[in-house]
């Protein structure tokens, strides 16, 4: 009896541990323009999700730019560092590069724990065209991973991207899904 529930202890430990480092479904609420015509080949990313975490923010944001090229977009990211003094430094960059199009992606609420040690972030997105300044599409992203003591990673990241870019997609802003 004793090797019965020692069978069960060490089974119920494995999928505890297999199920803390993966990502849930990501929800998504997405509103488009239905004029708009979709984004040319030039995106500008500017992104703030460093402020989630670096170890999700960061590779997020090489995940995004990794997804639009593979569709065959030319993006150029711009991370914008949250205690940054300096408000034009996107702009003069965005200047250069000369996009089509912006896809602003921003944080608006972090935390947890919501279900246990559950890692929450609301992520916001927008789509707007340079030239007329006028927004054509928006989403919220509502990410969950990991646990207070490991927060939402690489894993997780790479989820969101794809996400992000397959919504595009879906709404009829970029070419096919990845």
């Amino acid at each position: 009896m004793v090797e019965k529930s020692h069978g069960r202890l060490v089974a119920a430990l494995l999928s505890a541990v297999l199920l803390a480092g993966c990502a849930m479904p990501i929800q998504i609420e997405s509103r488009v323009d239905p004029e708009y015509d979709g984004v040319g080949d030039r995106v500008f990313v500017v992104s703030m999700l460093r402020d989630v975490s670096d170890r999700f923010g960061e590779p997020a944001e090489m995940f995004i730019v990794e997804e639009l090229a593979a569709i065959g977009l030319n993006a150029r990211l711009h991370s914008v560092d949250p205690l940054t003094l300096d408000d034009t430094a996107a702009l003069r960059e965005a200047f250069l590069f000369s996009p089509d199009a912006a896809l602003i992606i921003e944080p608006t609420a972090r935390g947890g724990p919501a279900i246990g040690n559950i890692t929450t972030a609301t992520i916001r997105a927008g789509l707007r065209d340079l030239q007329t300044e006028i927004t054509h599409w928006r989403a919220e992203f509502v990410v969950q991973s990991g646990s207070q003591r490991t927060p939402m990673g690489t894993a997780t990241a790479q989820e969101f991207a794809k996400a992000l870019v397959n919504r595009m997609i879906e709404d009829g802003l970029l070419g096919r899904r990845v």
